[in-house]
């Protein structure tokens, strides 16, 4: 397991060029139309503007600091908030974003149709909370202060910190002075129809 600290994040541009984004982590393989099969990030919404496409990547987002962003596509909008169920998409879907107050920050997941699939779940617990891995990549985003216990890691993450490679059957145990705050992030291989 490996606990990437929010300054290591490797930021990079859009790819629409409207900002930047933090790698938290990233799947590649030469088996795949395009290097990326998976991707973890979180992006910094400062402004209005259009979503970079991801033709054939599925998207999950989840609000993880700001007052909200709303998402338009055609007649739909959505409003996005800290405390809204994250929210998937296909990333050729034309989308235009715009903050409801002030910059955003959001929790991007994106996996490469037909070759990964994804889920991200909200941890919010006021109790002590006990993860065991169980798909072939595995990891925590956390959004508060949360002490963590686990095989080689007895630590303390911070607002931005990630735990990756949490593997099949490893033990994590996540605890908080106020409450547990992070999302699980799994990624398993998509079987063939």
């Amino acid at each position: 397991m490996l606990l990437r600290r929010f300054e290591d994040q490797q930021v990079v541009p859009w790819r629409n060029g409207g900002g930047v984004t933090r790698e938290i982590a990233v799947g590649t393989g030469a088996d795949a139309a395009s290097d990326m099969l998976w991707r973890v990030s979180a992006a910094t919404v400062a402004a209005a503007g259009p979503f970079s496409r991801f033709e054939g990547i599925d998207r999950t987002l989840a609000v993880i600091a700001g007052n909200g962003l709303v998402l338009v596509t055609g007649a739909e909008r959505v409003t996005l908030t800290t405390d809204s169920a994250p929210y998937s998409f296909d990333g050729e879907t034309d989308i235009d974003a715009y903050n409801v107050d002030g910059s955003t920050i959001d929790l991007n997941v994106m996996t490469r149709r037909g070759h990964f699939v994804h889920a991200i779940k909200c941890i919010r617990s006021a109790a002590p909370v006990t993860i065991t891995g169980q798909q072939d990549v595995t990891m925590l985003f956390f959004c508060a202060e949360t002490e963590i216990s686990a095989p080689g890691i007895n630590t303390a993450a911070r607002m931005g910190d990630a735990l990756l490679d949490i593997g099949r059957g490893d033990v994590v145990r996540l605890s908080a002075k106020v409450q547990v705050d992070a999302y699980l992030i799994e990624i398993a291989q998509a079987h063939p129809r």
